[in-house]
């Protein structure tokens, strides 16, 4: 938790990028007004500093600015999501969110309820990585 950069969530719009530091790409930032995606707005990702897989369709890149944590479209099934909720989850309970789903070759999103929580770690003030029966980097938004 000691990283105070903004947390940006996005999507890739094409194939599964390569990157390596310093390098640029382009990506899709979303905008999230009450509890929905309102927008997607086209970035230019400048001079990454810092890049971590974090799972076959999820990665994270940093800028001086900020972190993304980047949805890519993956053709088979997987486990780990983005999402984000009014909620913060607790150990033990279901917990009610807005999962980032490809459908389609579009990215969408999948309002649920989670299977109970087993395990919860902070990743910073607002972002949380939890593990139901699935993996999940969850953006606590207002």
């Amino acid at each position: 938790m000691k990283n105070s950069k903004k947390v940006v969530f996005a999507v890739t719009s094409g194939s599964i990028p390569i990157l390596f530091k310093g390098n640029n790409i382009f990506i899709s930032k979303l905008e999230i007004r009450d509890n929905v995606v309102e927008n997607y707005h086209e970035v230019f990702l400048k001079d990454v500093k810092k890049f971590k897989w974090l799972g076959p369709n999820i990665f994270m890149a940093e800028n001086e600015e900020c972190i993304y944590y980047v949805m890519t479209k993956k053709e088979s099934k997987f486990n780990k999501y983005l999402a984000f909720s009014k909620h913060i989850p607790q150990k033990g309970k279901m917990f009610p969110c807005t999962r980032l789903l490809y459908n389609y070759s579009a990215c969408s999103e999948d309002s649920i309820v989670t299977s109970p929580v087993n395990r919860i770690t902070k990743l910073s003030d607002n972002l949380y990585k939890i593990k139901t029966r699935h993996e999940y980097i969850v953006k606590i938004i207002n």
